[in-house]
């Protein structure tokens, strides 16, 4: 499932959402029509979202990202599902906590900016709260990328890869 750069993703979202049952109450409180999707959810919501589609992401390309980073440090590659899903809980944790906090930090910004005003932002505006909240995100998921990486190339579990990043 290709749904290409973020916002048309949310699109593709908002297509599908017309077609799923929900209780009337959720359905009219969010507005489809809005191009910003984001706008119309709470912080709870949309870092439910995020979460779920960090965890999504991480599950199907888990595989291509061992390859990556096996490749990239010359190791052997493995096709053994224990081997290729080695880490895969610090990624997801990874890429949830930060399409969590992306989705969260992103709407709100976007409901400051626009003043709760039903639009589409402006260019800029659509590019600064992208910034801030991804700027937010890498606090979160740069070590724990550091972590996964560092499970995949030596095998080790979360906890014993931990200590040893910490206590080099």
């Amino acid at each position: 499932l290709n749904l290409g750069q973020p916002h048309h993703a949310l699109h593709k979202i908002q297509v599908l959402i017309k077609d799923v049952h929900l209780p009337a109450e959720l359905k009219d409180s969010i507005d489809i029509n809005n191009t910003d999707m984001s706008a119309n959810l709470n912080e709870l919501q949309n870092a439910t979202v995020g979460m779920t589609v960090g965890v999504i992401e991480v599950l199907c390309l888990q595989p291509f990202n061992y390859c990556k980073n096996m490749m990239q440090q010359g190791q052997p590659l493995s096709a053994d599902p224990r081997v290729l899903y080695r880490g895969v809980m610090a990624n997801a944790v990874n890429m949830g906590s930060c399409t969590m906090i992306q989705f969260a930090v992103g709407g709100s910004l976007k409901k400051l900016v626009s003043g709760g005003e039903q639009r589409t932002l402006k260019m800029h505006e659509e590019m600064g709260t992208g910034i801030v909240a991804g700027v937010t995100s890498a606090l979160v998921g740069s070590p724990l990328e550091l972590i996964m990486i560092q499970q995949q190339r030596t095998g080790k579990g979360s906890l014993e890869t931990f200590k040893s990043i910490a206590n080099p």
